[in-house]
């Protein structure tokens, strides 16, 4: 349906969503933050560097500041070292990404869709940067729709759905029915506790210091933005000369699961777009529209 992209750090929703699942992770799990970390003789920084996040810190500040170094440490746990990626956490990141929440392959969809990439956790050189690089994000191709379907697992109890365009079927009588998608997937591939815990670091995201606050009370909205590096002529571009911009959050009442999920991309030739400050704001709008379009009412 959409052209595959590098969706950057809102990748980091299922990284931490793997983590969390697998018991070897809390918000509350902690670790030392240099502002970086070298992985196969390659330095990754983290984009926020500020003397306020250097040192010991815990996973849901590294999610609402979404670091890098927190999601490659989150890949570290997941293989049972925190001091070095391996390969058995590799091959539980790929497990999540692919086969849990299907990324990198069709969402069986009612149309034409692209495939994207999920690179082989163990096939081809520099495995663990290569790894590293796709805790937030880089490194692989995944559609919006392909993103937003495992998103919504994380968010709704832990159940993937297969997404469907289909409200149903206009008979010879004029009635509209619903016909079943034999192929349709329902699967638990998270558990309602780790459900809930992830979408309480989403709002806890929203609800930090970077949220410009004009969420609406009752509510319980929460997200994770990405600010992508582009390739071009087989090289990542400048950062400060142009990126990719997304956001993806959920709404609900408060107390409630939430009622959607909206997910935003925005880029432009030569244009440097931020996650937070661009896709975000789009978001922003875009939620508080649908919360008055379709008459949501706010929790208790």
């Amino acid at each position: 349906t959409e052209v595959p992209y590098e969706p950057a750090s809102v990748c980091k929703s299922f990284t931490f969503s793997a983590a969390i699942n697998e018991g070897v992770m809390t918000p509350d799990t902690t670790y030392f933050n240099e502002g970086y970390t070298i992985i196969d003789g390659w330095k990754i920084n983290n984009a926020e560097q500020r003397d306020s996040l250097y040192g010991t810190i815990n996973m849901q500040t590294a999610l609402s500041w979404s670091l890098n170094t927190g999601s490659i440490y989150a890949l570290k746990l997941l293989g049972g070292n925190p001091s070095a990626i391996n390969q058995q956490g590799r091959e539980k990141l790929y497990d999540y990404y692919y086969n849990k929440f299907r990324l990198g392959q069709p969402t069986g969809v009612e149309l034409a869709e692209e495939i994207g990439y999920i690179p082989d956790p163990n096939e081809g050189w520099g495995r663990d940067s290569v790894y590293a690089n796709m805790t937030f994000g880089q490194n692989l191709s995944l559609t919006m729709l392909q993103v937003a379907t495992g998103y919504s697992a994380i968010i709704n109890g832990g159940v993937y759905r297969t997404p469907t365009v289909l409200k149903g079927v206009l008979e010879d009588d004029g009635e509209l029915t619903s016909r079943p998608n034999d192929d349709a997937i329902e699967d638990q591939i998270l558990s309602e506790e780790t459900s809930t815990t992830m979408r309480e670091m989403f709002i806890a995201n929203r609800k930090s210091k970077r949220t410009r606050g004009i969420d609406p009370a009752g509510y319980a909205i929460g997200g994770k933005s990405g600010t992508a590096q582009v390739i071009k002529d087989g090289v990542y571009e400048d950062p400060l000369k142009e990126t990719i911009a997304t956001y993806i959050g959920f709404v609900g009442p408060e107390g409630e699961l939430p009622k959607y999920v909206i997910m935003v991309k925005m880029w432009g030739e030569g244009k440097h777009m931020d996650g937070t400050n661009h896709a975000g704001i789009l978001f922003d709008s875009l939620s508080n529209y649908v919360i008055n379009h379709l008459k949501i009412k706010p929790g208790a």
